[in-house]
This record gives C-alpha cells, sequence and structure tokens, in this order.
C-alpha cells in the first residue's frame, strides 16, 4: 500500500520531524478518515527526506502536541518546485483550523515553502503534495529564529552559486573584445590565448 522510500540526510542542527505518510490523490474531507485511522494504527516515520513518486499524492500528517514544549512557529517543505503543496492545521478531531494562506509570504515560498503555525490551536499539521514526475521532499519543523535563518542560509547559497556561475561564464564567452593601447585584442575561452 505504501511504495515510498525514506532516508535521513540530518545535519547537525536540524531538527527530525516525524509523522505519518499516507499516499492518496483525494480531497482532505475524502482522505480525513485514513489519516485518522493511519495516525492511531501506524507508526511514525521520518519525514527529513522522503521520494515521492510521479502524480502521487502525499499527505505528510505531524503531531504538533508532541512539539509544543520547543514552540514550535512554522512548518516547511524544502522543494518549491512542486505542482502542488498545500498546508492545512488541524484541531484535536482533525477539522481543518483557519485556512493557511501564505500571500503575505509568496517570496519566501518560492525559496522555501511553508505555513505559519497558529498559537496553542493546532493539534496536528498537514501538507499534501504531488508532483509531476519524482521528486524528494523534506519537511521541517522550525522556531521563528531557526526558519528566518534558513532562509537567510538558502538564499545566501543560491546567490554564492549564482555569483559562482556568472564569473566563470564571463570568463568563458568564446570571444570577449578588449581595447588596450590602441589595440583590439580577441580572447578567447582558452586562458592565455590572444589572437591580434
Amino acid at each position: 500500500m505504501f511504495s515510498i522510500t525514506a532516508t535521513t540526510p540530518l545535519l547537525a542542527d536540524e531538527v527530525i520531524s516525524s509523522g505519518w505518510i499516507v499516499p492518496a490523490n483525494t480531497p482532505f474531507q475524502t482522505t480525513k478518515p485514513l489519516l485518522e485511522q493511519v495516525v492511531a494504527t501506524d507508526s511514525k516515520t521520518d519525514l527529513s527526506y522522503v521520494r515521492i513518486k510521479v502524480e502521487q499524492g502525499y499527505w505528510f500528517i505531524i503531531d504538533l502536541d508532541k512539539q509544543s514544549q520547543s514552540k514550535i512557529e512554522v512548518i516547511y517543505a524544502d522543494n518549491s518546485h512542486l505542482a502542488q503543496l498545500d498546508f492545512y492545521t488541524l484541531d484535536e478531531n482533525f477539522n481543518p483550523l483557519v485556512e493557511v494562506n501564505n500571500d503575505a509570504y509568496r517570496y519566501v515560498n518560492k525559496v522555501l515553502p511553508h505555513a505559519l503555525l497558529p498559537e496553542d490551536e493546532a493539534r496536528w499539521a498537514v501538507i499534501y503534495a504531488r508532483h509531476s514526475e519524482d521528486d524528494r521532499l523534506s519537511i521541517g519543523l522550525a522556531t521563528g529564529n531557526e526558519f528566518a535563518n534558513l532562509i537567510n542560509k538558502k538564499l545566501r547559497n543560491f546567490f554564492l552559486i549564482t555569483g559562482a556561475i556568472t564569473a566563470v561564464s564571463c570568463r568563458c564567452w568564446h570571444c570577449i573584445w578588449f581595447i588596450s593601447s590602441s589595440k583590439i585584442a580577441l580572447f578567447t575561452c582558452l586562458p592565455n590565448v590572444c589572437i591580434e
């Protein structure tokens, strides 16, 4: 019934998020009884690195009651390229609380999709994910400060990689004209080669 592979390449400072996984391509109201059953009968699995299959929807359930001591404020899914990614917060009876709306954070969601958790109301956090090809997904929980640090780290890495690629591509243009002491020199990608 469950056709996914989960592994755990955790860094030392990451919080291990665990919960339940339910593969189903059905809307929440249809899937709700199945989610309740899985939570009652199955054991948790690690959600820090999960492979998802093409066009298969997955429901990820996290028990927030166990996280209340650590002041968790944000749940996030570390894959911004998924075809569909929806966040839900539920009460003790699996009834949806206020709909998660991240319009105010849409630019942050392009880096790291997330939902802010309501204070002391939510018992369960649920994520629905589906993609048009095989992919991976990491689900995490964080305090506000931890999440801000994670966003800053991802943005810093993005700009470092982009800068390195730009520097390399500028050096390797096929033809760069250089004007020096009234000479026009044509440089090619080969280092130390100049055609005058």
